[in-house]
């Protein structure tokens, strides 16, 4: 597979129209890509299709349109090859009856649809939107190549001894690996149980920040003896957050009749785990950064100050740092949950650890 994710971009025009053809190769040369070839003879996209363009723009001027034909040629010939087809007419995405089914009115199908007319940024975000799925895939099939080599080499000559030694805190049970990363990890986390401070876990969706922040739980002293509160901060309410996070007394506000206990009271003693603390709202964020400086808060109509012991453990996906450019995030409030950082990386740059996953699952 030809990729070239720093390299200028090939897209190839099949247009009938000579104006609309022109303005789409203008357009996209704009936007730095680079137009080698635009016409709209339908066998010389047969030819054209081995070259393996990154992207194909196909016009579909009308529901009989002979380009369907073009489609099915490169996705034959040239699947590296993202498909844009240009249209006004949405039958070619309704689900059709009968013998009336083309290959776009397909819920599964890989091609990509413009419809006209259409402007610039529209034009950029398809675009951009074929060129990441063909990232995507690309990346997806030297992660699958990498995987089957090491898997043979493994069989072949042995390569990574499989034993594992057990260690004081008994990480190695739980993150399976010897790459330098894992060991990173092991070593990060050992040394955390020993300490008291907040901890940012960042990595993408999927690398285990769950299970870290539990086995945090689960080692330190002497907050493995309290609860695990895990609070999930996209799914509440902006206009309920601060008083699940701190409790409220009865009639606070309409509907609080009783005395509510918050998450933050409910976790004294033991574990806050404050996932995906980016979506925090920045109307919480100021309360929150007086809870991160003094363990301490009133409950929402309340007047008495209640104080929490407990490690407050924060994860996120996002790039905090940006979003506190954006003035999104408070910076006081990144510094104090950030006292220690443990960063995750994805399995594709670990593919040394792959060989001990499928030892422990087989």
């Amino acid at each position: 597979m030809r990729e070239s994710h720093n390299m200028e971009k090939r897209v190839l025009i099949v247009c009938e129209n000579n104006c609309e053809r022109k303005a789409l190769a203008k357009a996209l040369s704009q936007l730095g890509h680079n137009t080698i070839d635009c016409h709209s003879n339908l066998n010389a996209i047969h030819s054209n299709a081995a070259f393996n363009y990154d992207i194909a723009f196909i016009d579909l001027p009308s529901i009989q349109s002979d380009e369907i034909e073009s489609i099915e040629t490169i996705l034959q010939t040239a699947p590296d090859t993202e498909i844009i087809a240009l249209t006004h007419h949405d039958y070619f995405t309704r689900p059709q009856n009968g013998n009336g089914n083309y290959i776009l009115a397909n819920p599964d199908s890989p091609i990509n649809i413009l419809y006209k007319p259409f402007n610039i940024p529209k034009l950029a975000r398809v675009t951009q939107k074929a060129l990441e799925r063909r990232r995507l895939i690309h990346d997806n099939t030297i992660l699958l190549q990498n995987l089957n080599s090491l898997i043979e080499k493994q069989k072949q000559t042995m390569a990574f001894p499989l034993t594992k030694e057990k260690s004081g805190c008994d990480t190695e049970s739980v993150f399976i690996g010897e790459s330098k990363a894992i060991k990173t990890i092991k070593n990060n986390i050992a040394y955390i149980a020993s300490i008291n401070a907040n901890i940012l876990i960042r990595g993408e969706t999927g690398t285990g920040k769950d299970v870290v922040v539990h086995f945090i739980h689960q080692i330190s002293k002497p907050y493995r003896k309290g609860a695990f509160v895990k609070i999930n901060c996209p799914s509440i309410p902006e206009s309920l957050f601060e008083a699940e996070l701190f409790g409220h007394e009865p009639g606070a506000f309409t509907g609080a009749d009783r005395r509510k206990l918050g998450l933050f009271e409910q976790a004294n003693q033991g574990t806050i785990f404050l996932d995906e603390i980016a979506e925090v709202p920045s109307t919480i964020q100021a309360k929150l950064l007086q809870f991160l400086e003094q363990k301490k808060f009133f409950r929402v109509g309340g007047n008495k100050m209640i104080r929490v012991d407990a490690r407050i453990v924060s994860a996120t996906n996002a790039p905090l740092e940006n979003l506190i450019e954006k003035r999104l995030f408070r910076a006081d409030v990144y510094y104090r949950l950030n006292e220690y950082t443990i960063e995750l990386p994805p399995l594709r740059e670990r593919l040394e650890d792959i060989p001990y996953l499928l030892d422990t699952n087989s």
